[in-house]
């Protein structure tokens, strides 16, 4: 596992980590990819890391190791949402996300599950937003214009949750501080 700053550290402020999941050349799947830099600039960086990642499953819980708090970012697919949509779900409850509910392996859930049997340092709460989406199996870089177009509003709708949910405030990041860690 490796150096996210201020993982496990005694003596730390709390910290809540962001992961962004998606696929960079699958259009708008990338979207976690995306967002999840855009919310890290919504929130104090005293508290708050952020991270990308294009696994699911163990993976992604493994990131999450020594944090009080973490958030998912994924897109997801549903006949009734418009492109930039932000809904919040239970782990392994987000339809359409494969990332976060697996069919040929372990779902998030069960992997939050497994982590907590054997005793690792996993968050007490994970929130997991799906971002809906339309081009999620179409090759390409770059997400589609419709859900371009939506994004800091997203950001907005998710950050502004997140500091509800995770007791936090303070200043946002400085303009143009990602705050990736990877």
């Amino acid at each position: 596992m490796g150096g996210l700053p201020g993982r496990g550290k005694p003596g730390r402020q709390k910290r809540f980590l962001i992961l962004g999941l998606g696929n960079p050349i699958v259009k708008d799947d990338a979207v976690g990819l995306v967002l999840a830099p855009m919310v890290g600039r919504l929130l104090p960086e005293n508290l708050v890391d952020v991270d990308g990642l294009c696994g699911g499953g163990l993976e992604v819980v493994e990131r999450m190791v020594g944090y009080e708090g973490a958030a998912v970012i994924d897109a997801f697919v549903a006949a009734d949402a418009r492109p930039g949509e932000v809904r919040r779900f239970a782990p392994g409850a987000a339809p359409g996300t494969h990332r976060t509910s697996f069919l040929h392996g372990i779902g998030l859930r069960e992997a939050l599950s497994l982590m907590r049997e054997i005793s690792a340092a996993v968050p007490g709460e994970v929130l997991v937003y799906g971002v809906a989406a339309r081009e999620v199996t179409s090759f390409g870089e770059g997400l589609s214009a419709e859900l371009q177009a939506r994004l800091g509003e997203a950001a907005a709708v998710i950050a502004r949750d997140l500091r509800a949910a995770w007791r936090i405030s303070g200043p946002a990041r400085k303009k143009g501080d990602a705050g990736c860690t990877s």
